[in-house]
């Protein structure tokens, strides 16, 4: 019985104890593989990557390393909750040499797991925090550092695949509609796909308490400019706005939370137990205190085993882009010369290892679009030179070489 098989209305829900326990008793403890020269004390200030209001507000500081940890057990969650890392009918491409932005990709956990899987795609994971690692990492996998406001540093139909998670939060209801998903429309390909999954921070079963801070919580978001609670109808609107876009499709899983659900309950309660990260400002919405706000999160974590709580999270996927005229989609935003430079760069790379099938697509496109236009003599050298270093890894430094002469770069 899969996990997610449970009743979707408020009352008792069924569960399968057995199933879970077996699964996380298997579980590998990510925590204890962290580095021994880095100190669990050592702490930084992780910044949500809201509008600039909503991060003064909500500004709290975290373990760098913790933070990293709980995105990483937090992938396999979601994995094991959906028995697979994508929704979208997208399988037979992602093994014919496809090409994925992975948005707000966090510590690159999904991308490296992809990238694995997937050998003869590429993949790009693009964060506007750099805490995706930068030295060991699949020949077919890259990280960039990008703010999606500022616009994606790639031209128009890149990629075959747009995946974006858990970032309902990371805009406000107008930034969604006016930049987000048209930045991610404007990269991917006519007929490519798109999928965002989304948490539905309205959990059901809730007790008296837990209703009050999320009602608390939305009122709150909602008089601050982002999305109301609905958040995966509210996404789904949001996509289909666009008219770019057929055959908007959503898939929905339920997901317990806390003790009586077992093992797997009791480790996701970190999503639920996410409250002191808005202490101050949801404390001064309530007009109550931080040290009575404390208690109704005591209350709150109580309450969960006793009305047996689960929450919603939801996929929205797109099966294909309408193929729509290019002057009608938005102009690549202007970046810098390294920035150019580095999306270049991966670019080439791609086609480095397409070389094994013999389809330098990519090489195509970098042309088509003229990444190089901002690059002098040495940048060239530069570059061509990382080319060749890194297609000599993959001993197809011949044809990368070809490749080179044969598009006089």
């Amino acid at each position: 019985m899969p996990i997610s098989n449970i009743y979707q209305y408020e009352h008792e829900i069924t569960w399968v104890h057995n199933e879970i326990d077996d699964v996380y008793s298997e579980q590998i403890d990510i925590s204890d593989k962290e580095d021994d020269h880095e100190s669990q004390d050592e702490k930084v200030s992780y910044e949500s990557l809201n509008s600039q209001d909503f991060q003064d507000a909500t500004r709290a500081t975290y373990s760098w390393n913790e933070e990293i940890d709980r995105l990483h057990l937090q992938h396999y969650h979601f994995k094991y909750i959906w028995q697979k890392n994508f929704s979208a009918p997208i399988e037979h491409r992602l093994k014919e040499n496809a090409r994925i932005l992975d948005v707000g990709c966090g510590a690159g956990t999904w991308l490296l797991e992809m990238s694995t899987d997937f050998p003869r795609s590429t993949f790009v994971g693009v964060d506007i925090a750099t805490m995706y690692p930068s030295d060991v990492m699949p020949l077919n996998c890259e990280f960039m550092q990008c703010n999606v406001l500022d616009g994606i540093q790639f031209a128009d139909n890149t990629f075959d695949f747009v995946h974006m998670r858990l970032m309902t939060f990371a805009f406000i209801d107008n930034e969604w509609f006016e930049k987000v998903i048209n930045e991610l429309i404007r990269v991917l390909k006519s007929g490519g796909m798109v999928e965002i999954m989304v948490i539905n921070k309205n959990k059901s079963n809730q007790g008296p308490v837990t209703k009050q801070l999320c009602n608390a919580l939305f009122s709150y978001m909602y008089e601050n400019g982002f999305m109301n609670d609905l958040f995966p109808d509210r996404v789904k609107d949001c996509l289909m706005s666009t008219d770019q876009l057929k055959d908007v499709i959503q898939e929905e899983k339920l997901i317990p939370i806390g003790k009586w659900a077992g093992n797997f309950g009791i480790s996701f309660e970190d999503l639920h137990n996410s409250w002191p990260s808005v202490r101050i400002p949801l404390s001064t919405h309530m007009s109550i205190s931080p040290e009575n706000f404390d208690e109704l999160v005591d209350k709150c974590v109580n309450e969960i085993d006793e009305f047996k709580t689960y929450f919603n999270t939801a996929r929205i996927y797109v099966r294909d882009r309408l193929i729509v005229d290019r002057q009608l989609i938005s102009k690549p935003p202007k970046i810098s010369t390294s920035l150019h430079r580095n999306a270049a760069l991966w670019l080439i790379t791609s086609v480095v290892i397409e070389c094994r099938s013999g389809l330098p697509v990519v090489m195509l496109i970098v042309i088509e679009n003229s990444v190089f236009n901002d690059f002098n003599d040495l940048e060239h050298i530069c570059l061509i030179n990382e080319v060749i270093r890194r297609a000599a890894t993959l001993s197809v430094q011949p044809k990368a070489e070809k490749l080179v002469s044969d598009y006089h770069i």
